[in-house]
């Protein structure tokens, strides 16, 4: 599954973040998520975020690629359009040159997309 978080409001963030928690709790190791960053949802993934996010949701994400390899892609037009370096996306995330073309690619592999 591949999530599209376009959005820094906690309310989405939590539902997105509680999905995520909800197919790794029902799929385990049988499910692969991805979940690729932009616009204003580039947030959750900046090491110092200019936007408001809770400790826990920075927590949470983080912990979702350490612990179950939950893939974390954030848009590297985002974040010129920010003025963002690499310093600035926390290490678990990699860089993708356009974030909607991601999203694409994740597609053409058969990844189900999910957005809010």
């Amino acid at each position: 599954m591949v999530y599209q978080v376009n959005q820094a409001d906690a309310d989405y963030l939590e539902h997105i973040l509680n999905s995520v928690s909800a197919m790794l709790t029902k799929y385990v190791d049988d499910v692969a998520i991805a979940i690729v960053a932009f616009g204003p949802g580039i947030h959750l993934l900046g090491t110092q975020p200019t936007r408001p996010i809770s400790a826990e949701h920075r927590q949470r994400i983080r912990g979702m690629a350490q612990n179950y390899g939950v893939e974390l892609i954030a848009c590297g037009n985002t974040m010129k359009g920010l003025h963002w370096d690499r310093d600035r996306i926390i290490p678990e995330a990699r860089i993708e040159e356009v974030g909607a073309a991601a999203l694409m690619a994740f597609q053409e592999k058969g990844y189900a997309y999910i957005a809010w």
